[in-house]
C-alpha cells in the first residue's frame, strides 16, 4: 500500500528544482555516454504543427556504442515558432548539435523528403537519408 502520510510536492517545487535537477543529471549521462561511445551518430529529425496550430520540431541521435548495442537519444523536443525555412531548420538542428558537442560527428540526417527538409540538410553539409516509412506511406497515399 501507499503511504497515506506521503505529501506530494507542490507544483512549484516540482517545476522549480525537482525536475530541472533531473534533466541536468540526465542530460549530463547521456553526454557522457554520448562521448566515450559515439564516434559517428545519425540524427532523425522531424517537424510539425498541432491541431492548435503549434509548430514542433524533434531531433534524436542513434549510434552503436562499444559493446555493439544500438543507442538512441531524444536531444530535443521543442516549439518551433519561425517559419519552417530551411535557413530556420538548419540553424535549430546545428545549434541542437552544438548544445550537446555533436557537430563534427554527424555521419547522416534521415527525415522526411520536405523540400525544406532536405535543404537545411544539404545547408548542413550532412549526407541526407530519405525516411522510407514515410516514402512507402506517400506511395501507398
Amino acid at each position: 500500500m501507499l503511504n497515506p502520510g506521503y505529501s506530494l510536492p507542490s507544483r512549484k517545487t516540482l517545476t522549480g528544482s525537482l525536475l530541472p535537477v533531473l534533466y541536468n543529471k540526465i542530460s549530463d549521462e547521456i553526454k557522457s555516454d554520448i562521448e566515450v561511445n559515439a564516434q559517428y551518430v545519425s540524427v532523425t529529425t522531424d517537424a510539425w504543427t498541432s491541431l492548435k496550430n503549434e509548430s514542433y520540431m524533434a531531433v534524436t541521435v542513434h549510434f552503436i556504442d562499444k559493446s555493439c548495442l544500438l543507442k538512441s537519444y531524444l536531444l530535443q523536443f521543442a516549439k518551433f515558432p519561425q517559419r519552417h525555412t530551411s535557413e530556420n531548420i538548419k540553424n535549430s538542428l546545428l545549434n541542437t548539435l552544438k548544445d550537446w558537442s555533436l557537430q563534427n560527428k554527424v555521419g547522416a540526417c534521415t527525415t522526411d523528403n520536405a523540400a525544406n527538409v532536405t535543404a537545411a540538410i544539404r545547408l548542413c553539409n550532412w549526407r541526407h537519408i530519405s525516411c522510407f516509412a514515410h516514402s512507402l506511406n506517400l506511395v501507398v497515399q
